[in-house]
């Protein structure tokens, strides 16, 4: 995410807050409508309890009542106690129980479906990686507890006027004491919620570094290494330096935390009870102002006066908390994409023909040089092209820009003379079959580690059972005890494969190869092959772009390797972002630049281990 250099503005308590509530609201109506229900009904309990009880019962003497009177009013306050604890026990049993794990999910796939649409720079940028974290830190939580809050918000005001204007009838005094928890919480409170949560956002960089330490040291695919190096010293420094700042964080804040909530304590309790039983028993004793039924009414009122008050304001200021947090998941969710993934457009030729770059350029950052500069490039249906040159040299860049997971900085990309950008982004995805050379294996079974939800046909297996054996891993996967039913990983099933690198990269290979797909590209999915492997991934890599139902395909071939270019209709070498040579493999040798001058270098290795192990024999 893009991060702006000015200071944040804080954030609108009530806007986030409203946001919370109708997110609950579209995910769990029946919460919502019980939870406002169970807090003004168990508030107004209270209330009849604590004061109207206590009043009617003490003062029964003084008005003369029968015992009959009293008696049926008890009943009835037995039998709403009853109604109150009988309602509120299914809510929370039935609705609660059954409510929040749908509610959580929905909000999961909600925050992971945002998370696949962002833009792929987003990926780049450890300021998404915040950003993302402070999102999904107990994003749950914060919703469901601003809701209550809200709930407990309106439950309080309503019973704390009765209550507060109950206590001003009484005495004026009395009515202004019961009046500081009011002040106390709302003015503390508010300033120990911006300790709390500059802290929290403090911790997030130190509490993200120890989690991937966590992960580092459990985590397969780290295994080796942390075995064979010196990682694991490495490691357990980052994650002293980590726990360190979080300590230091901790400690920075705590202080400050302590003090301003022994001070909302001292104000809300001790002074308010004492204040409250001490005026009242002078108006009792010495003044005569109040009746022995009265001062029931006032101490009992001081403790549901001060919890009342202090429930109203603890939730305004707890709803200012979790505003913040709120904040940062409605940020998020509403981050506006500059690629957005549902995007409609045009639809997509039923034949491609041609995918032209006409005076691209692009940059990843603002601060940074052009990754690629003005690139000229045609490619045709039924041509295989090359693309060659060091690392950093702007190949892997290109074909992101070719599958618009970036839009360029200047010049266009044009699909059939139409600029791809005016096309329905998923669409024009779907045209698209590519392996990366940072393949990840899913823990799920082979078939559908290969067609990947991708549209392969009617039949998946076949397709499947087809693209592996293009890739020349078919015969090893059928040796496994499930065959293309295996699971793969063992991340949760201890009799899944664990294939080897090779292996695992001719699966993710077949992947491209089972899309049916009108542009194939292959970045370095060779890295891991042996050369004899790799000519029969090329092989099948040519014979599909002869095989398309709607026409010929465009294939792009990334590999470090140059045998590969020897086949190839076309190589482009590009050299610091820019393309410095293109033609056939025997045009390039003939010209004799930088291309010749790379196969030649690459060339004499394999002689000279070829050499070396003719002299071994």
């Amino acid at each position: 995410m893009n991060k702006k250099t000015k200071k944040k503005k804080s954030p609108n308590n009530f806007k986030n807050t409203v946001y919370a509530i109708q997110l609950l609201w579209r995910m769990s109506k029946w919460y919502v409508i019980g939870g406002f229900f169970v807090q003004i009904m168990n508030y107004g309990v209270w209330v009849f309890d604590t004061l109207i009880f206590a009043k009617y019962v003490f003062g029964s003497s003084e008005m003369l009542r029968s015992f009959n009177e009293v008696m049926l009013f008890i009943g009835i306050m037995l039998g709403l106690y009853a109604f109150s604890e009988l309602f509120s026990t299914c809510y929370y049993e039935w609705v609660y129980v059954k409510k929040m794990p749908e509610f959580n999910e929905k909000l999961n796939r909600m925050v992971f479906e945002k998370a696949v649409n962002v833009d792929i720079s987003c990926f780049e940028d450890s300021d998404f990686y915040n950003d993302y974290t402070k999102a999904m830190r107990g994003a749950s939580n914060h919703i469901i507890g601003t809701f209550n809050n809200a709930t407990r918000l309106v439950g309080a005001f309503l019973s704390s006027l009765y209550v507060i204007y109950t206590m001003f009838s009484l005495n004026v005094w009395i009515g202004l004491l019961s009046m500081l928890p009011v002040v106390a919480s709302f003015v503390i409170g508010k300033v120990m919620n911006k300790i709390n949560y500059s802290m929290n956002m403090e911790l997030v960089p130190d509490e993200r570094r120890i989690d991937y330490v966590n992960r580092a040291f459990f985590l397969q695919k780290y295994s080796k290494e942390i075995r064979l190096s010196g990682a694991p010293r490495l490691l357990k420094k980052s994650l002293e330096e980590s726990s360190s700042g979080y300590v230091r964080t901790k400690l920075k804040y705590g202080p400050k935390y302590m003090f301003w909530g022994f001070l909302n304590f001292a104000l809300c309790f001790p002074i308010m009870f004492e204040g409250t039983w001490f005026l009242g028993a002078w108006l009792v004793m010495v003044k005569n102002a109040l009746t022995i039924s009265e001062y029931v009414v006032v101490a009992s009122a001081a403790v549901s006066t001060t919890w009342m008050v202090k429930g109203l304001t603890d939730a305004i200021v707890s709803i200012m908390d979790n505003a913040l947090y709120i904040d940062n998941l409605k940020t998020f969710l509403q981050y506006k994409e500059r690629i957005p993934e549902d995007a409609d457009g045009l639809p997509t030729p039923e034949r491609v023909e041609t995918l032209e770059l006409r005076g691209v350029s692009f940059r990843y950052k603002e601060s940074l040089p052009l990754a690629l500069e003005n690139i000229n490039l045609t490619l045709r249906s039924g041509e295989m092209i090359t693309l060659v040159g060091y690392n950093g040299s702007g190949k892997s860049t290109l074909v992101k820009l070719i599958m618009r997971l970036y839009d360029p900085t200047e010049g266009e990309i044009l699909l059939n003379g139409i600029d791809i950008r005016k096309y329905n982004l998923k669409a024009y995805r779907r045209l698209i079959g590519a392996t990366f050379q940072d393949y990840q294996m899913f823990s799920m079974s082979v078939t559908d580690n290969v067609c990947m939800g991708n549209d392969v046909g009617s039949d998946r297996k076949s397709a499947a059972e087809n693209a592996l054996k293009r890739s020349g891993v078919y015969s090893r996967i059928m040796e496994l005890e499930h065959g293309m039913d295996n699971i793969l990983t063992r991340e949760f099933d201890d009799n899944g494969a664990q294939l080897s690198g090779g292996e695992a990269q001719k699966v993710a290979i077949a992947r491209a190869f089972a899309k049916k797909s009108s542009i194939l590209i292959l970045d370095e999915p060779s890295s891991a092959l042996d050369p004899i492997a790799e000519n029969h991934v090329f092989s099948g890599f040519v014979e599909l772009s002869k095989e398309n139902e709607n026409g010929e395909k465009i294939c792009i071939f990334i590999s470090h390797r140059l045998s590969s270019a020897t086949t190839a209709d076309r190589v482009v070498l590009l050299s610091g972002g820019v393309i410095a040579e293109s033609g056939t493999h025997a045009e390039l040798m003939e010209a004799d630049g930088a291309y010749a001058d790379m196969f030649q270098k690459q060339a004499e290795n394999y002689i000279e281990v070829a050499d070396c192990g003719e002299v071994m024999a």
